[in-house]
């Protein structure tokens, strides 16, 4: 493992739902246009001519959220308290759905499944400048 790829995602990070199901008893997936636009996202960052990380290779993908305050939350004092980037966020959504939602976008992309994605490290903090950061180690 020596090869690193750096990912920045901008705006408010995202978290995996579940499937649905729609009429007719069909089962859709209510995230297929944000996941295209994120697709869209890392391809433009991944360098020129990139080939797909080999599905026998061990992925490590350490992921930062940076979470914006809800509006109601979003009182100037709290802003000011955030603004280091260093308070912890123990909130919805749950870490877990957060990985979830960003290793699927990357499948297929930067590597073949998520099942090759066995270490990492994930964090989420509090922002005023909301984004995911992503590190991509093979």
């Amino acid at each position: 493992m020596n090869n690193i790829i750096n990912l920045t995602i901008s705006g408010q990070p995202i978290a995996k739902q579940r499937s649905r199901k729609g009429a007719h008893g069909n089962w859709y997936n209510p995230q297929e246009d944000i996941m295209f636009q994120i697709e869209k996202e890392i391809k433009k960052q991944l360098p020129e001519n990139w080939e797909i990380i080999k599905s026998d290779i061990p992925v490590t993908v350490n992921m930062s959220w940076f979470i914006a305050p809800a509006k109601t939350k979003a009182t100037k004092k709290f802003i000011d308290f955030i603004k280091n980037e260093d308070i912890i966020h123990t909130q919805k959504p749950d870490r877990d759905n957060l990985d979830k939602f960003y290793l699927d976008c990357m499948s297929g992309i930067v590597f073949h499944d998520d099942c090759q994605c066995g270490a990492g490290e994930l964090i989420k903090i509090w922002s005023v400048n909301p984004r995911t950061e992503i590190e991509v180690i093979y």
